[in-house]
């Protein structure tokens, strides 16, 4: 008796959910991509309890007639390649046809979808069909997607909260904007509108919408190529930078994918001017010949393989490392008036110290910051002002002492005080040893002998 057996239908697409569909975020990434292959220009994504509870994907584009709209639930069935010819020359996101009968396997799944005249609705429920028959609705397809992995408990178990789950769907269709900036996306979590783009093809208000003022500020537009590749984008000025490398892009011929090679081109030509455990933001888009870049590697299609790699690799490197150093990095400074200090800090030797001030004025001169002298030999008994020196006139060697208030203390050092000008910062040590010379020098004027 024969061991080997053929799978039915239902079992083998369960088996290709496991790899297309790991969590809501790859259901959401396979419909927006079909939306995409459509040719639509509006997509709307709506979700609750992060995808887990439903999921649904509206579009603009061509629809579906009732018997595509029936086909298209059967495993390998698709409209983006017609034979093994064509695997060599994709330009699409899809071409497997495993998306939609794999998320029906594992879902309760609803699509309604007209081509312009009549409309369908078809009904799935994990595998099995409900109902097909006409509806009315507009041109363009709708897909709802709820109780994902009811029935596949060890799946369910694994999925995470509801709020990660969702910014994982958010990351996404943000990557979808950034790499299709000619398409609006309009994105919706529990009613609540999360990111919008308008699909003028602006790439920089994409940009903005996804990271912020600062970030599309500081973007520097970008143009580089070779024989085999173009590339454009935006590169963020290094003084903006992040914790972790998932703001770096690049998308090869519209297509998201995970290519570590190219982020590390990426990264070391911003090396000169990150600090290390950096990442910079960056949005590359990659034109090539598609027989350069092999898709057909994963169900998923997040991984694929690029011929001349290495090629692409230094020229995104190197040109990236121009494009910084030819752009000024560091805002342009702003020439103004150079700042009037209050005070000056003055320099006095006591061999040529003249007679004090009165006593009265050595209190407020001792709050001046002042270098003091080095102590007087140890052969030098006593300190002698000589009767010819001028008297010690304090208008005439520094400017006048400010009226200030004590407004605190720093490091147990510094007295901070505010004036009429600003800030004033006296050092305590300098103001006591002041006192000392002041009370000192006014002793020996007294008594000389």
């Amino acid at each position: 008796m024969s061991r080997i057996h053929k799978l039915d239908a239902q079992t083998a697409n369960m088996i290709a959910a496991g790899e297309v569909v790991e969590r809501p975020m790859g259901v959401v990434k396979e419909l927006v991509e079909n939306a995409i292959d459509a040719g639509a220009r509006r997509i709307r994504v709506d979700v609750l309890a992060g995808g887990i509870q439903k999921i649904t994907v509206t579009d603009d584009g061509c629809g579906m007639d009732s018997e595509d709209a029936v086909l298209a639930f059967e495993r390998h069935a698709t409209s983006k390649i017609a034979g093994q010819e064509d695997l060599w020359q994709i330009h699409t996101l899809g071409f497997r046809g495993e998306a939609l009968p794999s998320i029906a396997s594992v879902s309760k799944l609803t699509l309604s979808t007209s081509a312009g005249k009549d409309g369908t609705r078809v009904r799935k429920e994990y595998g099995e069909t409900v109902s097909a028959a006409p509806y009315a609705c507009d041109q363009g397809t709708e897909i709802s997607v709820e109780g994902l992995f009811y029935r596949t408990p060890a799946r369910l178990k694994h999925l995470r909260s509801a709020s990660y789950e969702n910014s994982l769907i958010q990351d996404v269709i943000t990557r979808f904007a950034l790499s299709h900036p000619e398409i609006a996306f309009v994105f919706t979590s529990d009613g609540k509108e999360a990111f919008r783009t308008s699909g003028q093809g602006n790439l920089l208000e994409v940009i903005y919408q996804a990271y912020g003022k600062e970030a599309a500020e500081n973007a520097v537009k970008t143009e580089f190529h070779d024989f085999d590749y173009q590339v454009a984008g935006y590169l963020v000025k290094p003084n903006i930078t992040r914790a972790s490398r998932s703001f770096m892009h690049v998308f090869l011929n519209g297509r998201m994918v995970h290519t570590y090679r190219l982020y590390k081109a990426i990264l070391d030509g911003y090396e000169d001017f990150i600090v290390k455990d950096r990442y910079p933001v960056a949005v590359l888009s990659v034109t090539m010949d598609p027989h350069l870049l092999d898709v057909n590697v994963h169900p998923s299609k997040w991984e694929v393989r690029l011929s001349k790699e290495m090629q692409l690799e230094y020229l995104i490197r190197d040109q990236v490392r121009a494009a910084l150093r030819s752009t000024v990095l560091a805002p342009k400074a702003e020439i103004q008036e150079a700042r009037q200090y209050a005070w000056q800090p003055l320099r006095m030797n006591t061999d040529d110290a003249s007679p004090a001030a009165p006593a009265s004025s050595a209190s407020a001169e001792a709050a001046r910051p002042l270098d003091l002298p080095q102590s007087a030999p140890a052969a030098q008994e006593s300190l002698r002002i000589e009767e010819n020196v001028p008297s010690y006139t304090p208008q005439s060697m520094m400017l006048s002492f400010p009226e200030m208030k004590v407004i605190g203390q720093l490091h147990d050092k510094y007295i901070l005080c505010s004036c009429e000008k600003g800030l004033a910062v006296i050092d305590q040590h300098a103001a006591q040893e002041r006192v000392h010379y002041e009370q000192i020098s006014a002793t020996l004027n007294r008594n000389p002998s």
